[in-house]
C-alpha cells in the first residue's frame, strides 16, 4: 500500500518453538502476510546451524541464539530495507537482539526479545532499562516486540511498568497463545509512536506453533519530491546581424 506521501511496513512476531521444524510454513504465512520484516522468539537454533537451512528468499536473517537448548531470537527483514545489526546479547533474564532499518526519512530500531518463563521479571526490567535510553535517543522510531511470558491481560508487573515508562505503547489487546483452559497475552508489540500504527492484530499460526502471530502495519513518511527551477536564455531567435 502506497502513496505520495506514506508508505505501508508490515511488522511481525511470532514464537515458533523451533523454527527450523516448522520453516516452510513459516515462509509461507510470512509471504502469504507480505510481512517486511518478522521476529522470532523461540528460535531454537544453535550455532552449528549455518543460516543456508533458514533461507528465506528475498530476505535478511539476522540471529542471536542460546548457547545451550531452546531460546534464541531472530529476525528477517525484507532485502529492499537497509539494515544492521545494533546489539544482541543473552542473559538469565532476556535473549535479545536490536536490529537498525535506514529509511529515507528515519531510521528505525527493531527489537526482539525473549524472557525465559521461570526468570526474573525484575531483572528483565533492569535489562531494558540499561538499553532503552540510548536506543531513545538515537532513533526516530522503535519496533519492541516478543514473548514475555506474562500474561498481560491481567498482569501489571515492574517489566510492564519499565517499558510504560519509556512511553512505549502496546498494540496487541487480543490473546496470543490459546489452550483449552488458558487465554493468554504473551506477545506484545510495542511502539514508540503508536499514532503510526495504522491496524494490529493476531494471525492463527497452528501449523507452527501454539501461539498466534502478532502484526502491525506502520505508516512510514516517504520524502517529498522537490521542484526543481531551471532558467535559461533562448537564442534560438537571436539575429547576430544585428
Amino acid at each position: 500500500m502506497n502513496s505520495d506521501k506514506f508508505k505501508v511496513l508490515k511488522f511481525g512476531h511470532i514464537n515458533c518453538r523451533s523454527v527450523l521444524s516448522g520453516f516452510h510454513e513459516f515462509s509461507t504465512l510470512v509471504q502469504n502476510n507480505n510481512l517486511d520484516i518478522v521476529g522470532i522468539s523461540e528460535t531454537w537454533l544453535s550455532k552449528d546451524i549455518s543460516n543456508d537451512h533458514i533461507s528465506m528468499n528475498g530476505y535478511n536473517c539476522y540471529r542471536c541464539d542460546r548457547d545451550g537448548r531452546g531460546g534464541g531470537v531472530a529476525v528477517f527483514v525484507n532485502n529492499h530495507y537497509n539494515s544492521s545489526i545494533i546489539s544482541f546479547g543473552q542473559g538469565p533474564s532476556l535473549e535479545y537482539i536490536w536490529l537498525k532499518v535506514q529509511l529515507p526519512k528515519q531510521k528505525i530500531a527493531i527489537g526482539i526479545f525473549y524472557r525465559p518463563p521461570h526468570s526474573s521479571v525484575t531483572e528483565a526490567g533492569n535489562t531494558f532499562d540499561n538499553m532503552l535510553p540510548a536506543i531513545l535517543a538515537e532513533y526516530d522510531d522503535i519496533i519492541l516486540s516478543g514473548d514475555i511470558n506474562v500474561n498481560l491481560l491481567l498482569v501489571c508487573n515492574s517489566l510492564t511498568k519499565c517499558l510504560d515508562s519509556y512511553n512505549l505503547k502496546q498494540v496487541i489487546s487480543e490473546p496470543t497463545r490459546i489452550t483449552e483452559s488458558t487465554l493468554t497475552l504473551l506477545d506484545p508489540i510495542y511502539l514508540s509512536k503508536p499514532e503510526s500504527c495504522l491496524r494490529s492484530g493476531t494471525i492463527n499460526a497452528d501449523m507452527i506453533t501454539d501461539h498466534y502471530l502478532t502484526f502491525c502495519d506502520i505508516r512510514i513518511a516517504l520524502p517529498k519530491n522537490q521542484q526543481k527551477f531551471v532558467t535559461f536564455r533562448d537564442f534560438h531567435s537571436l539575429n547576430e546581424i544585428a
